[in-house]
């Protein structure tokens, strides 16, 4: 028996980095349903341009803050070519909120 997907959150870059500056050790957020290579693809027809840019960004942003320790990412498999991406926050030294200019900057520290 599998549990039911958890609705996907509809935000921009600038929400999804201040979600994260806000999270604890283990908040989730699912980002994305679908699969992301095809959707962000230049033939996709599963959602309109702007919201094609805007997934980018974000997937991008998600992307990087993984690479610099904010995040875990995740892909859970719904059915063939179908998956829920999840961004989970990890643990920091500190209980404060990051601020939200780290996490929008692209250096990798």
């Amino acid at each position: 028996m599998s549990c039911p997907a958890p609705a996907v959150s509809v935000l921009d870059e600038v929400q999804f980095c201040a979600w994260v500056a806000q999270g604890k050790a283990g908040d989730t957020l699912a980002y994305h349903q679908g699969f992301l290579a095809v959707d962000l693809g230049p033939l996709s027809r599963t959602m309109p341009e702007a919201q094609r840019k805007v997934l980018n960004r974000m997937r991008t942003r998600a992307f990087s803050l993984a690479q610099r320790g904010f995040l875990h990412l995740v892909q859970h498999r719904l059915a063939p070519d179908q998956f829920l991406y999840l961004a989970i926050v990890r643990p920091r030294a500190s209980a404060a909120p990051v601020p939200l200019a780290t996490l929008m900057s692209t250096e990798n520290g």
